[in-house]
């Protein structure tokens, strides 16, 4: 203080300031208690909660919150060993009690509600069941290379010594058991505690003897079948088959396994010839196969890449952030379902003998995929490649499987025949009458041609036309697929190369065939006085050649289903000089062409079933010379070519993608938009004819500008 200010005797002045100058002190800081420390889980309070607790109490912690408490691990430092990051928590007797990471605790107070995903409340069940009583210091890894190329050996990760255990790098997290099910790595545990949630029977084969492993499949399906029972199989080669059983309560891990153990044993004393089959092809009984989880053998998680769960169906992947993944909210779904529904035990026998190779077969398998030094051979992956006319050619016909197994033959064929336009029976029918007629060199591919096991042969044939002709099921992306097969059987027909007749795949060019249409000159005047108006032509000679292509168009499409988008291609690519871009200029030549007998419509289209069915009408019949039970008539050829040379043969179009409307066929694309009518349609004809519009859509520009031979519309 001044000296002036010293020597002035007003006290207010002198306290005013004494205040002044106690503001520009430093205040002394107040330091924010430490947290409590327990060591024991028992020891924390039900109020305090880790941030992972909370999650699943549905609420989550604030940002930037403080812990309240925290939960240690503690551990003694030897003599010798480095501080490094470790904390110490007590050096007072000697001895340095250290410890790393504790776990954080907080209150209720301190969080905010929150909504987990589906997929986060499925991770959490997942959890709950398969890390229950598991070894987190000692499990099993496989590595996913980039290539998405699984490790063929099993890596031990093993925790060695106490501290921090729960962060421990190599430890057991949820985190890993996540990355397991997004197929980031795969994951095997042990059983450590003697308590489980699940079991799993192993059933191996390893390319021993196929038929052996078939009927031991068989014997256990029948019996542990129903209930929570479900499978995980590969989705190619199949070596072997996991038994999951899932119980709603932890139960005694040595009791659960005594009760399968005495059941097995059971079905191994009924079924002693199997038994003795068994043992000679080197493999285990059915009382010898190994039950999981153990405390010293790991066994696969559930949900692995490139494997199936057979559930009610197949449970395979998902997109999830773009990203493909175990479709783990199915699988909890199915399992806390109390009303399940489980898949047939034949169909899951069929999915076997179907993917399921003898040793040989399998040799050449591997040989295809690793050929000799010097030997250029494709990749199993490529084997279909540019190739599948000539793998077709080189095993119905000369006997050569080149590596492939029959029932993926029969399968490609199966799928082939779909695309092409046959129906489900008469596909199914051929196919039995081509395996019984292949050369004698085909039964390498398969012993069961060998020994005429035509029964279980034709198993194999009915499945594989039932997943082609159900949505072409069973791709790893249908829709790409789906467009090369009808690409491909496009091109088929364009060059008149049938799959299901051997004797046409010589035919590598294009058929030429020409229609007979007669025509009277009574009807030529009417026609053209009736449609000069509606079409608008520059010349009335445009008109007959239109109206004659249209009779070709309804007789290739009789039975399948068209709607105005397909018309208007097929008249840019067949009649460039007919212009019909306006929707009433083509409503009113469809009219006109049904009052005249030209067309007749059948069935209008709706919502549900497409676009509208159309036939040939009576003055076309007389016209081409057929009769009203051989609509197809129109060339001197039998029916069964018809269509030999058009893209179209056999598509029924659907209003759910932009290419069928355009093309009556997905082979141009396969995107979904929503759909769309005009609101002003009244007549049924209109309805039909308007079916499937899209408002937003533009006319795909690879559909030919000038005439060309058939449709139009076949690709090169």
């Amino acid at each position: 203080m001044s000296d002036w200010a010293e020597e002035t005797e007003d006290p207010d002045f002198r306290q005013h300031m004494d205040e002044q100058t106690a503001k520009r002190r430093p205040q002394p800081r107040l330091l924010s208690p430490e947290p409590r420390t327990f060591e024991n889980w028992e020891h924390v309070p039900d109020y305090l909660k880790p941030r992972s607790q909370w999650l699943r109490l549905g609420r989550k912690v604030k940002p930037k919150e403080a812990a309240v408490a925290r939960k240690v691990t503690p551990y003694i430092l030897g003599d010798d060993e480095p501080l490094g990051d470790f904390e110490v928590l007590d050096s007072s007797d000697g001895l340095t009690r250290v410890t790393s990471k504790p776990t954080e605790l907080f209150r209720e107070s301190q969080t905010t509600p929150y909504t987990p995903t589906p997929r986060t409340e499925a991770y959490w069940a997942f959890e709950d069941i398969f890390l229950y009583g598991a070894n987190r210091k000692n499990w099993l890894y496989r590595s996913i290379s980039d290539s998405g190329e699984e490790s063929d050996c099993w890596a031990t990760e093993e925790v060695k010594g106490d501290c921090g255990l729960q962060h421990d790098p190599r430890y057991l997290t949820p985190a890993r058991v996540r990355t397991h099910l997004n197929h980031g790595r795969i994951v095997g545990i042990k059983n450590q505690s003697g308590k489980t949630r699940f079991l799993v029977l192993d059933l191996d084969y390893h390319l021993r003897d196929r038929e052996v492993f078939l009927e031991q499949a068989r014997v256990l399906l029948e019996h542990f079948h129903g209930d929570t029972w479900h499978y995980q199989v590969s989705k190619e080669d199949v070596s072997g088959m996991h038994f999951f059983k899932v119980f709603p309560k932890p139960r005694n891990l040595g009791e659960a396994v005594g009760e399968i153990e005495q059941t097995l044993q059971q079905l191994d004393d009924q079924n002693p010839e199997l038994r003795e089959r068994a043992k000679k092809a080197g493999m285990k009984s059915l009382a010898e196969i190994e039950i999981y989880p153990a405390a010293e053998q790991g066994i696969r998680l559930p949900l692995a890449r490139g494997r199936w769960m057979i559930l009610d169906k197949y449970v395979g992947t998902t997109t999830d952030k773009k990203r493909k993944v175990a479709d783990i909210e199915r699988y909890v779904a199915w399992l806390n379902d109390p009303n399940r529904k489980h898949m047939p035990v034949e169909d899951i026998l069929q999915y076997l003998q179907t993917f399921t190779f003898d040793a040989e077969t399998q040799r050449c398998r591997k040989e295809a995929d690793n050929p000799q030094a010097g030997r250029a051979a494709p990749r199993t992956k490529d084997k279909w490649k540019n190739r599948q006319r000539q793998n077709f050619i080189d095993f119905w016909i000369n006997g050569e499987a080149n590596g492939i197994a029959l029932n993926e033959h029969i399968l490609v064929l199966a799928r082939t025949a779909w695309a092409y336009g046959y129906s489900e029976t008469e596909a199914a029918v051929q196919l039995k009458k081509m395996v019984r007629q292949l050369p004698g060199k085909a039964a390498a591919s398969s012993s069961r041609l060998t020994k005429q096991q035509w029964s279980q042969i034709d198993k194999v044939i009915r499945f594989s036309y039932r997943y082609a002709y159900r949505g072409n099921s069973r791709q790893k992306d249908v829709a790409s697929s789906t467009r090369k097969l009808k690409e491909i059987a496009a091109h088929y027909r364009h060059i008149g190369f049938d799959p299901l007749k051997p004797a046409s795949w010589s035919q590598t060019k294009p058929v030429a065939r020409k229609s007979v249409i007669t025509w009277n000159e009574q009807q030529r005047k009417r026609l053209t006085a009736f449609l000069r108006s509606p079409l608008k032509a520059q010349n009335d000679a445009l008109i007959m050649p239109f109206v004659e292509g249209v009779i070709q168009l309804a007789a290739r499409m009789s039975g399948r289903q068209w709607g105005h988008r397909y018309f208007l291609a097929w008249a840019k690519a067949e009649h460039p000089n007919i212009k019909l871009g306006c929707d009433s200029k083509r409503l009113a030549v469809l009219k006109v062409l049904q009052e005249e007998g030209i067309l007749q419509l059948l069935r209008a289209g709706t919502k549900r079933t497409g676009c509208s069915e159309w036939s040939l009408g009576p003055v076309a019949l007389a016209a081409t010379g057929a009769d009203s039970q051989n609509v197809t008539g129109i060339s001197p050829e039998s029916s069964e070519d018809l269509g030999q040379g058009h893209s179209l043969q056999g598509v029924k179009a659907r209003p759910s993608t932009k290419a069928q409307l355009y093309t009556g066929s997905v082979a141009l694309g396969h995107e979904y938009y929503p759909y769309l009518t005009q609101p002003t349609l009244t007549s049924p004809l209109q309805a039909s004819i308007y079916i499937g519009c899209y408002s937003e859509i533009t006319p795909p520009t690879n559909i030919p500008s000038t005439p060309v031979t058939a449709s139009g519309l076949d690709p090169p």
